[in-house]
């Protein structure tokens, strides 16, 4: 039986709007889709998140998934069950999978080297938990789904991917604390979603919501020019402090992956939304 993460991940995995693109049909996320001029069966699924979303108290939130044409990775005609398995174990470093949070395996064996925007990343998460681990400390998901070289497409698609899943993916972010989000591109969506006002004056925003608390912060892309990549610039030292703080009560010795799925938080991160929509 799928549980409703499940449930989020086949949605995004076999998006209706990607299919409908791909039958020829004009929709904002037409662009992005056109990027991989191959037949359905054989395109690159769209990217849910990657880790244990469940377990993670930080999440970072980026525009979209780069892609890899050779990347040994989920095409829209595989098995969607070993798809899911995909992205919740992508981080768990066995055979297929990515190895120390920044390896990428290749199609014949073995990994390639560091990628640098997932290096980046666990950098960020080591300023915040030292002894972070990758896909079960903290996870990845973006605004847009659909994979591009230089977020191609993402301005057209933005909007329509993220209004109709991030807040089922936060929901699913059952025990997050601290939403990282990466780049122009996806705090300008994050933002408008959710009432933030992130921009570059302000980078930290709280969200409390039926005795819920949840912190995002607005860090500079690691390709950008933008100097404040790091917690420790973004923030003041107040707001550094705090953000550890919230982050300090993680029980890192805890059983993996056996955290219970806290079904009210899902209810409320989904009332948020539609509150900030009305």
């Amino acid at each position: 039986m799928l549980n409703a993460d499940n449930r989020v991940l086949e949605s995004i995995i076999h998006c209706e709007l990607l299919a409908r693109c791909k039958a020829g049909e004009d929709l904002p996320c037409s662009k992005i889709v056109a990027v991989q001029d191959v037949p359905l069966r054989e395109q690159q699924v769209p990217e849910p998140w990657t880790g244990h979303l469940d377990r993670a108290r930080l999440v970072f939130i980026s525009s979209n998934p780069s892609i890899d044409p050779r990347e040994a990775y989920p095409r829209w005609g595989d098995d969607i069950a070993e798809s899911v398995r995909y992205f919740t174990d992508r981080f768990d470093g066995g055979p297929g999978q990515i190895r120390d949070g920044i390896y990428s395996p290749l199609p014949e064996g073995g990994w390639s080297g560091a990628v640098r925007f997932w290096a980046a990343v666990r950098q960020r998460a080591f300023e915040l938990i030292p002894d972070a681990i990758p896909g079960v400390n903290y996870a990845l998901t973006e605004v847009v789904h659909c994979k591009s070289q230089n977020e191609i497409g993402v301005v057209e698609a933005r909007h329509t991917c993220a209004s109709r899943y991030l807040p089922m993916v936060l929901a699913a972010a059952t025990e997050a604390q601290v939403f990282a989000v990466i780049g122009v591109q996806a705090v300008r969506e994050v933002s408008d979603l959710f009432g933030l006002e992130l921009d570059g004056n302000n980078r930290f925003a709280q969200l409390d919501h039926d005795g819920h608390r949840w912190i995002f912060v607005y860090l500079d892309h690691p390709s950008s020019g933008g100097k404040k990549k790091r917690f420790a610039t973004a923030l003041t030292h107040e707001q550094f402090d705090r953000v550890r703080d919230e982050l300090a009560v993680t029980d890192l010795d805890a059983p993996r992956f056996s955290a219970p799925h806290d079904s009210s938080k899902a209810r409320s991160i989904s009332s948020l939304w539609m509150d900030s929509r009305s």
